[in-house]
C-alpha cells in the first residue's frame, strides 16, 4: 500500500522531530510550550466538519468537544473525549512541541432523511498528535477515532464499526496576566 505525498511528508516530520527532538519532563509548565491560556476554540475539518473546543490546563490532560456535521450525510454530530497526552517531544529551544494523546471518546449523531430522522450513538478511542509553538496560542492538530455505534431508527436498528478523523486549528485563550513588581496591588 502506497501512501499519499502528504501523508508520507507528514510520517517524514514526525520522524524527523522524534529524532532530533528531546521528551520533556513530565513536571514542565505547558505555558513553557504554548501560549495562550487553558481553553482553546477553533475549526475541525474531516468526517466532522465545524468547531472545536479543547480545555487544556495541564500538559498531561485535555478535554476535547467537536460540534459539526459530516460532509456526506444530512447530520449534525458532537464529539466529547477525555486526552491524556504523552511527555511532549520538543525541538531545540525555542522550537515547536509535539503531544501525542490518546482517551476514550463518544459521539453522537441525529441524521435527517426521507424515510425518517434517527439517532446515532458511537463510541471509541481516539489517538492523535498536536503541535505548539511557544510564544504562540495557536494549536495544530489531527487525530483518528475507531467507533462501535449503533443507531435506532423507524425502519430498524444499526450496529456497527467505523473509522472517523479529523485534522483542524486551535487559538488558546484565557491565561491570567500575574501582576509585576511595578504594577499596583489592589486595594
Amino acid at each position: 500500500m502506497r501512501l499519499p505525498n502528504h501523508l508520507a511528508l507528514a510520517a517524514a516530520a514526525v520522524l524527523f522531530a522524534s529524532l532530533v527532538a528531546t521528551p520533556v519532563r513530565a513536571s514542565t509548565d505547558l505555558i513553557a510550550l504554548k501560549a495562550g491560556g487553558p481553553v482553546g476554540v477553533g475549526v475541525v475539518a474531516g468526517t466532522t466538519n465545524g468547531v472545536t473546543l479543547k480545555v487544556w490546563p495541564t500538559a498531561a490532560h485535555g478535554i476535547v468537544l467537536h460540534i459539526g456535521a459530516p460532509p456526506t450525510l444530512n447530520s449534525v454530530a458532537l464529539h466529547l473525549s477525555y486526552r491524556l497526552h504523552f511527555p511532549a517531544i520538543v525541538a531545540p529551544s525555542p522550537g515547536p512541541a509535539l503531544f501525542f494523546q490518546i482517551g476514550p471518546a463518544f459521539r453522537t449523531r441525529l441524521v435527517f432523511q426521507a424515510g425518517g430522522t434517527y439517532a446515532e450513538l458511537g463510541g471509541g478511542i481516539v489517538v492523535g498528535a498536536s503541535i505548539t509553538v511557544p510564544q504562540w496560542p495557536v494549536e495544530l492538530f489531527a487525530e483518528v477515532q475507531p467507533t462501535f455505534a449503533g443507531s435506532v431508527s423507524t425502519p430498524g436498528t444499526g450496529l456497527g464499526f467505523g473509522l472517523e478523523g479529523v485534522a483542524g486549528v486551535r487559538i488558546f485563550f484565557g491565561r491570567k496576566v500575574l501582576p509585576t513588581d511595578d504594577t499596583p496591588a489592589p486595594e
